[in-house]
């Protein structure tokens, strides 16, 4: 099978997403991060907690899509749907085993990233609506990041209440 060049610049610009998120992912750890610290310092709160890893998570998860939107700067809108389409087909994948994961067993995670998995699978196979699907996957990324931001406020008053 010969690749073309197109499927290489695929294959090597969804690498190189991949890599600097996973990079990030260890930075952040390394660096105690304080998205992702913060909740691991809030006393005697494990719902508080669970929603910062939730919300570091998909921020996470959303900042694959951030670089994307960076390599698409630039293309052809035949170009980006193609490696929008390859990248989301991979990313997919991904996005289906942090779901499975037993530690993300909160609902409304499993909610988000059903939506998010949905949005990401509706790209893949309605590639002609491209545009169309490209905006409703930003609007549902700043729709988890708006949501956890205010689950954490929530938490945190309740707390103050106790």
């Amino acid at each position: 099978m010969k690749l073309t060049e197109d499927y290489r610049s695929n294959v090597q610009i969804s690498l190189r997403i991949m890599k600097a998120q996973r990079e990030k992912l260890y930075e952040d750890i390394i660096r105690h991060y304080s998205g992702l610290y913060n909740g691991l310092h809030e006393p005697d709160s494990g719902k508080v907690r669970a929603l910062y890893y939730e919300a570091y998570l998909l921020e996470w998860l959303d900042q694959h899509w951030d670089q994307m939107a960076y390599f698409l700067r630039g293309k052809s809108k035949k170009e980006q749907r193609e490696l929008t389409v390859f990248f989301a087909s991979y990313f997919s994948e991904l996005m289906q085993k942090a779901q499975d994961d037993e530690a993300n067993a909160s609902a409304s995670l499993s909610e988000l990233l059903k939506a998010q998995l949905a949005s990401v699978n509706q790209l893949i196979e309605c590639s002609d609506a491209w545009d169309e699907r490209s905006n409703q996957l930003q609007v549902n990324l700043k729709k988890h990041k708006y949501h956890y931001k205010k689950l954490i406020e929530q938490a945190k008053s309740k707390k103050e209440e106790e």
